[in-house]
């Protein structure tokens, strides 16, 4: 799907770019072909002018010699016979020749042109009851307009390849975030699969148990026991994949409003302290008032949650979690929770909060899904906030930093 995405891109960047130069390439010969024209016909008319006013009644259509402009001049006389008078760069001995030039300038439009067969420009020119044509040469104009197309060809061609290049990196550089997109929902939805599956793989064999005469009360009892358990493990999950599906289809239009942070904090921390004080551990707070921040409250308050649960799981027992609030420089606000339990290396520190991580198989056990730390840094970010984890000195701390 990404590949041809990719090229349905390529495709129709490609196609607008050539047609643009195209059009581009085609009105510069366009111009170029008009002037060409009319400065042929132009000097042909200031020529047969020049010459229109040297003439006497009596005189035949003639022409003035000039160095600058080499023309001839072709007519019928009144008895039907072909007439020409040029200069002495023209051959007119070949009537055929001739008449084939006299019929093609009437064929033509009166106002003149160029014949293209012949490489020569044609103008008519009126001496009294005849109505001749002059011509002259413009084969050299004609290369030189040749070889402007072949130029614009050349560079159409060449910018057509060199945008393409470019397309074709850029076409790499724009589909990687629905490259990324695509490899999650695919990782998503086979972690997902594979974390059910064995639950479910439990609850049915323990079904198929239950259902045979073979076992006693006691082991049918715990067949119960187990499906219950793995029940209940479903629902968990099934949940925390909600609750994910939830934040990520809110995040982009997530509504934010200006709100006490440290007062949703302080309100936070209060339910946990019960919950720690049960599991033998303590709870520990460092909240500067009166910080203001613009966010969603449920949301905010969710992410307070997961790093709270997540210092009492696993911070070790007996010990204190310390969780800090306060203003750093440049109206930024920095969230800290800190537990002392076993060291997690950089690259753990990264990969916790990918979907589905668990350092270890006793975290699943432990109600863990690898899902809660994925939620929170969906939730930092549609902040326009950062999320990390460092590890030293005993301790490992999660920091979030948002902007007041």
């Amino acid at each position: 799907m990404i590949k041809r995405l990719r090229l349905q891109f390529l495709g129709i960047s490609m196609a607008l770019i050539t047609v643009m130069l195209l059009v581009i390439m085609g009105l510069i010969c366009r111009f170029s072909w008009v002037n060409l024209e009319n400065t042929a016909l132009n000097t042909l008319q200031a020529a047969t002018d020049l010459a229109q006013q040297e003439k006497t009644d009596d005189k035949k259509p003639g022409i003035i010699q000039n160095p600058w402009v080499s023309y001839f001049l072709l007519w019928k006389n009144p008895e039907g016979e072909l007439e020409a008078v040029g200069s002495r760069h023209y051959d007119l001995t070949d009537k055929a020749l001739l008449g084939q030039l006299l019929d093609a300038a009437q064929q033509r439009d009166r106002s003149g042109g160029i014949l293209l067969k012949h490489s020569l420009a044609f103008s008519p020119v009126e001496y009294g009851p005849e109505v001749c044509y002059a011509f002259m040469d413009v084969s050299s104009q004609l290369d030189s307009f040749r070889v402007l197309i072949l130029i614009c060809g050349g560079i159409g061609l060449g910018a057509d390849l060199l945008f393409f290049a470019i397309m074709w990196m850029l076409s790499k550089w724009m589909v990687r975030p629905v490259q990324e997109a695509w490899d999650r929902q695919r990782q998503f939805v086979a972690d997902a699969s594979h974390e059910l599956k064995t639950p479910l793989t439990v609850i049915l064999t323990n079904a198929e148990l239950l259902q045979s005469d073979e076992f006693d009360p006691d082991a049918k009892q715990r067949f119960t026991a187990s499906i219950h358990a793995m029940a209940v493990q479903m629902r968990g999950l099934v949940e925390y994949l909600l609750n994910l599906a939830r934040v990520d289809h809110g995040a982009a239009q997530i509504m934010k409003e200006k709100m006490d942070l440290s007062a949703l904090t302080e309100e936070a921390v209060l339910p946990f302290e019960a919950v720690y004080f049960e599991a033998g551990k303590t709870l520990e707070s460092q909240i500067e008032p009166n910080i203001h921040v613009t966010g969603n409250d449920q949301h905010l308050r969710q992410l307070m949650e997961i790093l709270l649960d997540n210092g009492c799981k696993y911070s070790a027992a007996g010990t204190s979690v310390l969780l800090k609030l306060h203003r750093q420089t440049g109206h930024r606000v920095l969230l800290s929770v800190s537990s002392i339990g076993p060291m997690l290396t950089e690259k753990q520190c990264e990969d916790i909060f990918k979907r589905f991580y668990r350092l270890d198989a006793a975290r699943k056990m432990n109600h863990s899904y690898g899902l809660g730390l994925a939620i929170a840094q969906t939730i930092v970010e549609a902040h326009r906030g950062h999320i990390w984890c460092e590890s030293k000195d005993g301790k490992n701390t999660f920091y979030v930093n948002l902007p007041m």
